[in-house]
């Protein structure tokens, strides 16, 4: 049944092998839609049991079914911290353990500089970087508690690493990100546990068309498009998948970089080196 939704066989190896998470226990933030959804399918396909967190918990129905006894839908809103904690704490009373932890909840947020109000502002920053923070404070209590390490992954952003014009918040948001990415991984490796976070460009998803539509608005209709700019400079000459995220992220998840922490991944086809 696992096999029928779409997404769900898109990470395998070159031999098909998926690396083994039998018996760990998952939570993915931002699990309805885009990279949040297709990593809790990658997590649940390699064996992990996972809380697919949303704040729409139905919105996380369909992965549920398509892995009964598996995937369980959590409504999760990071940027209520009473509400991320009491999610938390009902996975921790039903485990008793926690492994890893997904952060991709996020918002994206377009306007110029000088347009942007204290609202906005609070406003991406309190899901994009304080509801990660809170979350992962939460998890890491209860790594620590359970003794067996962990493993945190962070939602980071090629705009994390160079702004362009009208991303300013979303941009600081994201560099913090990373910067809290390093910070996490100095001061939770005595615990055996590893934080790292990938840095996707333009992502194929719904967010994806928002920022495409925004771009335009105002732009002269000869002018290059805000994705054949991002093209031209992307070796690969395409956009990010879900699927190259998701795979990304279930590396980083699993034993095969157990030696790797602090790190941010790029996974934007070559537009960045850093």
């Amino acid at each position: 049944m696992a096999g029928q939704l779409e997404g769900s066989d898109q990470f395998a190896g070159q031999d098909g092998a998926l690396p083994n998470l039998g018996g760990r226990i998952a939570v993915v933030t931002g699990a309805g839609s885009g990279i949040g959804r297709q990593t809790a399918l990658n997590l649940a396909k390699a064996g992990a049991k996972v809380f697919a967190a949303d704040r729409l918990a139905d919105s996380c129905s369909e992965i549920g079914s398509a892995f009964p006894g598996q995937v369980f839908p959590l409504a999760c809103d990071v940027a209520s911290l009473s509400g991320t904690q009491a999610a938390m704490d009902a996975v921790w009373q039903s485990e008793e353990r926690l492994d890893i932890l997904v952060n991709c909840a996020g918002v994206y947020s377009m306007q110029a500089m000088m347009d942007i109000a204290d609202l906005e502002f609070d406003r991406v920053m309190s899901i994009n970087l304080k509801g990660l923070f809170f979350v992962s404070q939460t998890a890491a209590r209860y790594m620590i508690a359970a003794g067996n390490g962990g493993v945190i992954v962070n939602i980071a952003s090629a705009a994390g690493r160079r702004p362009s014009i009208g991303s300013l918040v979303y941009s600081a948001s994201k560099a913090g990100v990373i910067s809290m990415t390093q910070g996490m991984a100095q001061e939770l490796g005595t615990h055996r546990i590893r934080v790292n976070a990938i840095a996707p460009g333009a992502v194929e998803t719904p967010m994806w068309d928002a920022v495409k539509v925004a771009y335009g608005e105002g732009h002269d209709a000869s002018a290059p498009t805000v994705e054949g700019s991002l093209l031209a400079v992307t070796p690969l000459g395409r956009l990010a998948r879900t699927q190259d995220c998701a795979g990304a992220i279930l590396f980083l998840c699993s034993d095969q970089s157990g030696f790797v922490t602090g790190q941010t991944l790029n996974v934007d086809g070559g537009m960045y080196f850093n």
